[in-house]
This record gives C-alpha cells, structure tokens and sequence, in this order.
C-alpha cells in the first residue's frame, strides 16, 4: 500500500513487482485494523478461520481448523486481467481492493513512461501515429477498462457502507489513478514553475496539449477527488489528504488557465452542475460527457465557484484550511498562494 502511494504522488514508478507478492493475502478485515496480538487472536477465532480447543493456544493439545488460504495479490490481479475477478465478488474487502490498486497503478505508471518519450506525447502534432505510439495508446485505454472494473467492484462497497474511511480512500485514490490516464502531472508542475515557458498564448495552448487529454472526463474525476475528501471527517483523514486536493486542484487551475485563452476556448452550454457535489452517475455528469451539456463549477458554501485560475487556487487554500492543520497541508497551501501570484501577470 506505501509502494502504491508514494508511486502515485511522488510520480515515480512503483518498487514491488506483482510477480513477487505470492503470498496470500489476510482474509478478514478485523484482522488487518487489530490493535495487538491478543485482539488479533480474538478476531481469529471469533471468524472461525481458527477453532482452538484443549489448555491454551498453541498446546499440545490444540487442534487447529484451518480454511483454504485466501488467493495472493498476484492471483487476484490475473483474474481481473482474465475476467474472471467475480469468483471473488463477495469475498473482496475494502483492503484487499486498496492492494489491488497497486497493479494497476505500477502498470499505467509503465505506459505513461513509454508516452512520455514521444514528443507529441497525447497528440499527433507530427504526422500520424507510429505503431509504437499506437499500441500504447490502446494498451492505456485497456487499463482504464481495468480501473473501470475496479470501480464496480468499489461501487459495491461503497453503495453498502457509504461512510466507510477505506472505501472513501480507496476512491480519491482511484480517481487519482484515472487522472494519470488523461494528464501528466509532472508536466503541470513544469509549466507550474514556468519551465520554458514564453509567457506567451501560443505556447500555452501547446504546453496544455501535453498536460491534459480528454478535459471533460479530467473535470469529473478532479471534482470527485475534492468531493470525497472534503465528505472525510477532519480528524482521521488519510495521510496524503492535501496532496489530493493539491493534485487535483492544480489539474483543474491548467485546465482554467486554458479557458482564459480565446484560442482554445471551448463553447459550453447548457446548466451549471458542481462537479465536487454530484455522483459519477448523476444525469448531468453522463450529459456532460456525452454530449457535453452542461457548466461545470466548484461549489463553496451556498455559490458556485467557476473555474477561473484565480478563483480555483483560492478554492483549493479553502479547502486545506478546513482540515488538521499539518506541516503537509501548510507547504502546499503557501505553494499554490505563490502560485497565483506569479501567475497574476496576464498572457500576452
């Protein structure tokens, strides 16, 4: 789970391989969140994946029941590659589908490596596709048909347990996931600190082409990652809180900064819908990225928030101020208020 998560947001790529995670993974969710021993023993027994009887555990006399061992990591991701993962539909945990995650992201985090080495790297500025080009491109839609199958079997949970904190994480971070599928972020932060950077429409408009594909899709899983953190109680949030919303955050302020161009804006009709206040399935979600009806905006109380840079970067200092208050979540804050700053110098 660490290897996962440091791979995510330090956009490096992942340690473990899943070849090597054989071992079967613990079977019962009690048994991962035990506080000691002795209450892992206790929960042990209690799902009867062990009957101890005689003087005491581990005696002569004991005598031990013991299930069919739970299927590796390793096992669970060949049956997602091969469409058979509903043989454990029932049997996965919020846990064990946090683990599975780090296949998934280990094998986009390979493809976005390949991408990156083209200079066009999303789109075709230099004739038509190689056939190297090509087959990574398909390679990454198959992963994102994966990520999609990971959701429904998420969905589940969520849907029984909707306050559950695993399954919440477990969300924001496959929103995440998703976002690496149609963004680069090191290349936002590049253009972040105005690396090569003219200052000028043009090169915009050419730097934006190689942060974001697909827009509309970017939009939705943004607005999710901000809606289900900020669902999170303000004590007992992940760890990595304030760098979802600052990875989220700063995707939505590049694809702001783009709607400022009059080059590459984009005509846009219909209602406005908050993207950080409605469900994946929501109507006007589906509308949106079917037909691309609708205005989306970022909500702050009783308004709506559009998405302007200025007002994304003040939204997002908002947000990590609504939680604990941590050395993490106070860099990140300064970090995008001189962002906007720096940014206050209008295109030319």
């Amino acid at each position: 789970m660490v290897d996962q998560e440091l791979s995510l947001f330090h956009d490096t790529a992942p340690i473990l391989s899943i070849t090597e995670l054989q071992t079967p993974m613990p079977g019962m969710e009690c048994l991962w969140l035990a506080k000691d021993s002795t209450e892992w023993l206790a929960a042990l027994q209690q799902t009867n994946n062990i009957n101890t009887t005689g003087s005491g555990w581990g005696s002569p006399n004991s005598q031990l029941e013991v299930r069919p061992l739970t299927p590796s990591l390793c096992d669970l991701f060949q049956d997602l590659l091969h469409d058979n993962i509903s043989r454990h539909y029932e049997q996965l945990s919020p846990l064990q589908l946090k683990l599975l995650l780090h296949p998934l992201q280990s094998l986009l985090c390979h493809l976005r490596q390949v991408l990156s080495c083209f200079s066009d790297f999303f789109g075709a500025r230099r004739g038509s596709r190689t056939v190297t080009k090509a087959s990574t491109m398909l390679r990454l839609e198959e992963v994102q048909s994966l990520l999609q199958k990971w959701y429904e079997l998420c969905a589940v949970h969520a849907k029984a347990d909707p306050t559950c904190p695993v399954t919440r994480a477990n969300l924001v971070l496959y929103h995440l996931i998703s976002l690496n599928a149609v963004t680069s972020f090191p290349e936002i932060e590049r253009l972040a600190r105005r690396e090569a950077f003219d200052g000028s429409s043009r090169e915009l408009t050419a730097r934006y082409k190689r942060c974001i594909h697909q827009p509309e899709e970017v939009l939705i899983h943004c607005g999710q990652v901000i809606r289900l953190v900020s669902s999170m109680p303000r004590e007992g949030r992940p760890h990595w809180w304030s760098t979802a919303i600052y990875r989220a955050s700063l995707i939505l302020w590049v694809e702001s900064l783009s709607r400022t161009d009059i080059n590459s804006q984009r005509m846009e009709k219909g209602p406005m819908f908050a993207i950080d206040a409605v469900m994946p399935d929501d109507r006007s979600v589906v509308s949106y990225l079917w037909n691309g009806e609708g205005v989306p905006v970022l909500t702050k109380g009783e308004r709506h928030v559009e998405l302007v840079p200025d007002e994304v970067l003040n939204h997002a200092v908002g947000l990590l101020e609504q939680g604990v208050s941590a050395r993490v979540s106070d860099g990140i804050k300064r970090k995008l208020q001189a962002l906007s700053r720096n940014w206050s110098v209008p295109l030319s």
